[in-house]
């Protein structure tokens, strides 16, 4: 049954394909219910062509498929064309108002904001939301829904992105809090198998361990959780030791297991990052073998000095923006 919640869509949150392909998959999942109009699509038919380059048939069959998809889009807004003239917003968006307020829609989604000013809406009971606002109290109402939806994108898609990381990092010049939101709660990780703790000396050679990052973050956590027997070691494998509360980061990775993955800096050599997701104390270290979707989990960043050494640089919650999704495995 469709949602009774309606939502006019404006031409500038339907021209960019992925937003588009995702604010539509919602609607279809029934999560809102879109309203447009026919001066709507026009101005998306003619920003198809003249923004992004395709061509009229292109920009035809898209528009073909939106309407194929949401029959009664335009229905909701039969009459707007009448209220036009009594809408006080930017004259050449005032066509937009009159269609929420023709559907009964209290909310339009745009990215021009600014044309639609609260004077002008309030008073017809309408709120104005951003694409990024929008898909942000989307995810925070339903995420479930929305990493649904989000998936259901990139398994249609033939070409990237396919996986709902590459969807949130390719949404991130329309909707960057809303990519940010996603990164952050939907991370992955490579499968894991247990490596038992007993054959760390044989896994870390600590004459070269320091020197390389995923034997380093081992070397820091092993000594991290033996903090009282080896002070003398967790400050030599922590940059700025007297910086940190190492109790509270103890606190914050109890429960916790390191992976063996390394995530590169996207643009500096010296830093990298490696994570953390919920396991065991009892085995402290996971290997990876493949790939799977994990939300709960911290990250550690690591930078080499100038001797080569990597150590322990801080530990955050959520996914740095600034780390290479993919990992370069540790044999």
């Amino acid at each position: 049954m469709p949602s009774s919640f309606r939502v006019v869509l404006d031409a500038c949150v339907m021209i960019p394909q992925n937003l588009n392909n995702l604010l539509l998959t919602l609607a279809d999942n029934e999560l809102f219910t879109p309203v447009w109009t026919p001066d709507i699509l026009d101005e998306v038919h003619r920003n198809l062509i003249k923004k992004l380059g395709l061509t009229s048939a292109q920009a035809d069959h898209r528009l073909a498929q939106m309407q194929r998809a949401f029959p009664h889009a335009v229905d909701h807004a039969a009459g707007y064309a009448k209220l036009v003239k009594a809408m006080t917003n930017d004259r050449k968006d005032r066509h937009v108002l009159a269609a929420a307020v023709a559907s009964g829609a209290a909310l339009i989604v745009t990215d021009n904001t600014k044309d639609f000013p609260a004077r002008a809406c309030e008073p017809h009971g309408v709120e104005i939301l951003s694409a990024d606002e929008f898909l942000l109290d989307q995810l925070d109402l339903d995420p479930e829904a929305v990493f649904a939806a989000m998936s259901a994108v990139t398994e249609r898609n033939k070409r990237p992105p396919r996986t709902i990381l590459a969807l949130a990092d390719a949404l991130h010049q329309v909707a960057p809090e809303f990519g940010a939101a996603v990164t952050a709660e939907f991370s992955t990780v490579s499968l894991l198998e247990i490596v038992d703790s007993s054959r760390l000396p044989l896994d870390y050679d600590p004459a070269t361990a320091l020197f390389d990052p995923a034997s380093a973050a081992c070397l820091w956590f092993t000594s991290l959780q033996h903090r009282a027997e080896f002070p003398n070691a967790i400050a030599a494998l922590t940059h700025d030791v007297e910086d940190w509360d190492l109790d509270r980061t103890a606190d914050s990775l109890h429960g916790y297991s390191l992976t063996t993955g390394v995530h590169e800096h996207l643009e500096f050599d010296d830093v990298v990052y490696v994570k953390f997701i919920r396991g065991s104390d009892d085995h402290p270290v996971l290997r990876a073998f493949g790939d799977f979707a994990v939300s709960d989990f911290r990250v550690l960043a690591l930078r080499r000095d100038d001797s080569g050494r990597w150590l322990a640089h801080g530990v955050v919650e959520g996914w740095p923006t600034n780390a290479q999704r993919e990992a370069r495995i540790t044999p």
